[in-house]
């Protein structure tokens, strides 16, 4: 083991030597690094310019394109509400995109002559065609109807035969009331480029067509009270086929005269306007919106576009499930 005690050092210590202390105790000398050198200044740059492009690879001159800005958006007229009256306004749905306006004219007017066929929405799959007589716009709505129906069943009976174990006698399909109460259609109408389209009355709007606010029906003012609905009809007759006589009842020196032919009703305008009826000189104007026009909105709601395809599916879901319940029970 070490030995423990006082440690001496070597050497000789003179043990009365005067302490040292330090002339200024608080300087405290510090060494550290260098302070660091300053940069050199950047060598000299010298820059070369390269020669044009068209100097080294000869291109041919161009002008750049204009630009192309497009225009502003088309703002499409509001689709008409559905009237389940007859109107001249005959809304076409489910129309193919890309179909012309001749094509459309070319197909409706084996109808009856077309006053106006509104283009603006057949992107959606949608044109109006507004005919100038009455007739001819309940004749083509009742054509597209039956096309589009027949085209449905057609579709149903095929439907059908792909199923092996339902017996060959179907049910029968429901009955058709439009088509019971109207003549059969004409083979090959009814269509709009080879395609089945649905058909729907609109009421029309004012700003629709040209003298959009002729829709065949004149108004007279100051007609003698006395005169007659006959005698009426008989004196407007003359211009062409009269509708509907209308009275109001608390109006009697105002009557309305509703044509079939919108042609018809401004030439009886024409005519008759200031004349004589009965010893009373007339004032004859179109019928406004409103009044007697209300009857297309108080009616019965008709199909409207977008329930149609709802509706006809809804119809043969109903077939189809009708037509396996009556095969349940041959089921093996």
């Amino acid at each position: 083991m070490a030995e423990t005690g006082l440690v001496r050092f070597p050497g000789r210590l003179d043990p009365g030597a005067q302490e040292f202390i330090p002339r200024n105790p608080n300087q405290l000398t510090l060494f550290g690094p260098p302070p660091p050198q300053p940069l050199p200044p950047p060598p000299h740059q010298v820059f070369y310019p390269y020669p044009p492009i068209s100097e080294v690879v000869p291109y041919a001159q161009y002008a750049a394109p204009p630009a192309y800005a497009s225009a502003a958006p088309t703002v499409c007229a509001p689709i008409p509400p559905s009237s389940a009256a007859a109107t001249r306004a005959v809304l076409l749905s489910s129309v193919p995109s890309d179909v012309s306006e001749g094509t459309v004219r070319r197909e409706v007017e084996g109808f009856g002559e077309v006053r106006w066929v509104q283009m603006e929405r057949v992107c959606e799959g949608i044109v109006t065609v507004h005919f100038y007589d009455l007739r001819h716009a309940e004749r083509a709505l009742r054509e597209f109807r039956e096309q589009n129906m027949q085209q449905q069943q057609a579709r149903l009976r095929n439907n059908y035969a792909s199923y092996p174990f339902i017996p060959n006698t179907p049910p029968p399909l429901p009955p058709n009331n439009l088509s019971s109460q109207l003549l059969p259609v004409t083979p090959g109408r009814g269509l709009i480029a080879g395609q089945p389209v649905w058909a729907q009355f609109v009421i029309p709007a004012l700003k629709a067509v040209p003298d959009g606010h002729n829709q065949g029906t004149i108004v007279i003012f100051n007609l003698d009270s006395a005169v007659t609905t006959s005698t009426l009809k008989d004196t407007f007759q003359a211009f062409g086929p009269v509708k509907e006589l209308r009275e109001t009842p608390s109006k009697k020196h105002q009557r309305f005269i509703e044509f079939f032919d919108v042609r018809d009703a401004a030439k009886a305008l024409k005519e008759m306007n200031g004349k004589e009826i009965n010893g009373k000189p007339v004032v004859i104007e179109f019928s406004r919106p409103g009044g007697h026009s209300r009857k297309y909105l108080n009616a019965l709601p008709a199909f409207s576009v977008a329930g149609t395809g709802r509706k006809i599916l809804k119809t043969a879901q109903q077939f189809e499930l009708g037509a396996a319940a009556a095969a349940a029970p041959f089921v093996r």
